[in-house]
Order: C-alpha cells, then structure tokens, then sequence
C-alpha cells in the first residue's frame, strides 16, 4: 500500500478596501494592509490632484520579493469616504498623513494604509460626525 499524501491546506484572506478621499478629491480605490509599516501612494494619482504637492525627503522602500525603490515622502490630507454621501465631503475633517510615493505599486488600487491608520481615520470621522449631529439638536 502506498503512503497518501496529505492535502495542502492554504489558508488565504480577502482583501479589503476602503473609500478613500484626498485632498477633498475621489473617492480613490485603496487598500487596507495590516502588514503595512508606512502608507504608499500612486505617483499618477498624487500628480493629478489638483493641490500640487512637492517633496523634499525620500525613503527606500523594500517589499517582500522585489528589489528596493525611492520613494518620495509627501503629506496628504485623507478621509474614509462617508457611505451616505457619493462624493467626497467638505464637512469631514482630512487627517494630515505621510505616504511614500512611488510608481513601483503593483495593486489594482491608488492608495494603500496600513490598518492603524484607517481605525485612526474612522476614528476622526465617528467624532466629527457626534460633534455635527449635537450642533445640529
């Protein structure tokens, strides 16, 4: 009798994104990475929006398989798109965050944060949104 092999289990998980607006400007497709250190963004979105951002440090970025690439490191105002709303809402406070800009992004996504940053932006919002809702009563 021969031996059987045991199957191989791989255990795989969903990507999540979320509706991102910067700059006041989207919503942008972006990807949330609990393994993410630092926020990346697309150098062809940023070069689009219309506040024209300019950098003055850069950062190599490392990924798990390929080789390192510069990075300019840019501030972008950011928001979790609000799910009520089809546009991007100036009522939401933008959260200034850091992102190293780079062509070298192989998602199908404009944006990628790590995940203490998007509970850092729901955050923001949840507040400003109990803060509205009071001003409103």
């Amino acid at each position: 009798m021969e031996p059987r092999e045991n199957p191989v289990v791989v255990n795989t998980t969903h990507l999540t994104y979320v509706p991102l607006c910067v700059e006041y400007e989207g919503p942008y497709k972006c990807l949330v990475d609990s393994g993410s250190e630092l926020p990346i963004a697309k150098r062809a979105v940023v070069d689009e929006l219309a506040t024209a951002k300019s950098s003055s440090r850069q950062i190599r970025l490392q990924g798990i398989f390929s080789v390192p690439v510069t990075a300019d490191l840019v501030t972008l105002h950011v928001s979790v798109q609000d799910k009520t709303r089809d546009d991007c809402n100036f009522d939401v406070i933008a959260v200034p965050i850091v992102f190293a800009v780079t062509d070298a992004m192989v998602q199908a996504c404009d944006f990628i944060l790590p995940l203490d940053a998007v509970h850092r932006l729901k955050i923001e919002s949840n507040s400003v949104s109990s803060l509205s809702s009071l001003a409103l009563s």
